[in-house]
């Protein structure tokens, strides 16, 4: 799919980033994306996950949704979305990720095999598994700032949609060295985390479905006070 109402700003990138957004629609903030032009977006994720890359009012990159549907019933991928502990069997890169609570807060420690950013990071997590909400937010590692939403819509029975935003901050020296004004590296590296890490959310529903014999799903943990701002619909950044 092709974005052709791009920013000036972006016209003109060197290809490399060009072939990036071609991948991105702007389709307006999180809580947005599944309600407004909902018939047009269904309409393209036929074809695949769809992204959408955001920029800070001086032109900055800011964050990246991606949205998803997935032939399975909404409780399926919720499940695979919060079994934390598995992560490490389907999520690229990923060798460890431990759920751990500290009173009513939830965190989970990660161990990432990536030379880009530190190998060991901790998120705390506020799940909302009423409404299949989930924030993380890093509080540990290179990139102790940054923000990650997830939210599950049910489309019907055996249809769902997941609706991935990252925010991320601070990446490795490494990436500002080679970057350019563009931030071609910054987008090409956020775009494409977002993008593996929401198919590989929706491949591991596919799985637990077409499995014989079906693998328990997970105990969701209790649900962690969520912050003020969070809710079913994610505020924009």
């Amino acid at each position: 799919m092709t974005c052709s109402f791009l920013p000036q700003r972006l016209r003109g990138m060197p290809s490399a980033t060009t072939i990036l957004l071609t991948l991105t629609t702007v389709l307006g903030s999180m809580p947005s994306m599944a309600a407004a032009g909902a018939d047009d977006l269904t309409v393209l994720l036929r074809k695949g996950p769809v992204a959408r890359v955001e920029f800070t009012a001086a032109g900055k990159f800011s964050g990246v949704t991606s949205v998803v549907d997935v032939d399975v019933d909404a409780a399926i991928l919720w499940s695979a979305l919060i079994d934390f502990e598995h992560y490490r069997f389907f999520m690229a890169r990923v060798e460890e990720a431990n759920l751990r609570r500290e009173g009513e807060r939830l965190f989970v420690d990660w161990e990432i095999a990536t030379p880009l950013v530190a190998t060991r990071y901790t998120n705390e997590v506020w799940l909302d598994a009423e409404k299949r909400f989930m924030r993380a937010t890093t509080i540990k590692g290179d990139m102790t700032g940054s923000r990650y939403d997830w939210r599950v819509e049910s489309r019907g029975p055996g249809k769902s949609r997941l609706i991935h935003g990252a925010w991320p901050r601070d990446y490795a020296a490494i990436v500002h060295t080679l970057d350019d004004d563009q931030q071609t590296l910054t987008i090409g590296v956020a775009v494409g985390s977002v993008l593996a890490t929401t198919r590989a959310f929706a491949d591991r529903a596919r799985q637990l479905v077409l499995s014989s014999p079906a693998p328990a799903q997970p105990t969701a943990p209790a649900s962690a006070p969520a912050p003020a701002s969070a809710s079913a619909s994610a505020p924009a950044p």
